[in-house]
């Protein structure tokens, strides 16, 4: 490990986020004052990676296009040694929940083999990288509230170090119902509706053509919790033109931070 490392900038080529709504731009942004209806997302994928998805899950859904949204944001295509790192807090909800219905009693005892396999936590990253055509680490992560900022927490570190030269990042998270069923999961006041999405950015240890610099504020001293990251916007031309809020990502039903 180079003993600088920490201090070699990482920047940001794209960034992209699916909300609860099926909003992927600014303009389509609405903010949830309750718990949204149940999204379909089979036409969107369709539109987004090009290609149907027939037997994924809602999770690698969510995953397949944000991904595909932020990697269709890049000048020019990400090469294939571009390493993955999803963060999940609750990973396949719904997945495990329909193999559970049929193993369990009064079930039929036998699981579906495309619920069973997409009841794997990994998928999502798995079906990010296949869809990328990338053949570098491929990373879930589940750190409950924190699993994307220990994803991006160990993105950095890698480009950092060497390891990779560029890196997707994501954070993902489904909601399930009924909302009660939900709360056993994940706590939230009765004002707090239960989202759901997906947010990636694809960074980069090369400045040429990147969007800003992702800058590591401080490290934490309280255990399990991740350095805090802000990201360093750039101007069009290349020169700097503000520092932005620190991007804090929360997982679904979290309280929001200013981005």
């Amino acid at each position: 490990m180079h003993k600088n490392s920490h201090s070699k900038p990482v920047y940001i080529h794209a960034a992209a986020a699916l909300g609860p709504h099926g909003d992927t731009t600014r303009a389509e942004r609405r903010t949830l004052h309750a718990d949204p209806p149940p999204l379909e997302l089979k036409d969107l994928v369709k539109t987004v990676v090009g290609v149907s998805l027939r037997q994924a899950s809602h999770l690698v859904e969510l995953a397949a296009i944000g991904s595909q949204l932020c990697l269709k944001r890049l000048p020019v295509p990400a090469p294939e040694n571009s390493a993955v790192y999803l963060g999940t807090g609750l990973a396949e909800v719904r997945k495990n929940e329909a193999v559970f219905r049929q193993v369990l009693t009064p079930g039929p005892g036998l699981a579906s083999p495309f619920d069973f396999i997409n009841a794997a936590n990994n998928m999502a990253a798995f079906y990010t990288a296949k869809l990328g055509n990338f053949r570098a680490r491929n990373l879930t992560i589940t750190q409950e509230d924190f699993s994307f900022e220990w994803a991006l927490h160990l993105a950095a570190a890698d480009l950092r170090t060497g390891e990779y030269r560029q890196a997707l990042v994501g954070g993902v998270d489904e909601n399930s119902l009924t909302r009660t069923g939900h709360l056993r999961r994940i706590a939230l006041r009765d004002d707090q509706p239960m989202g759901e999405g997906s947010g990636w950015l694809y960074l980069s240890v090369a400045a040429e053509q990147a969007r800003g610099e992702l800058i590591e504020r401080y490290t934490s001293r309280v255990t399990g919790i991740p350095p805090r990251y802000c990201r360093r916007r750039f101007g069009t031309g290349g020169g700097r033109v503000n520092h932005s809020p620190c991007c804090r990502v929360y997982a679904p039903g979290r309280r929001k931070s200013s981005a």
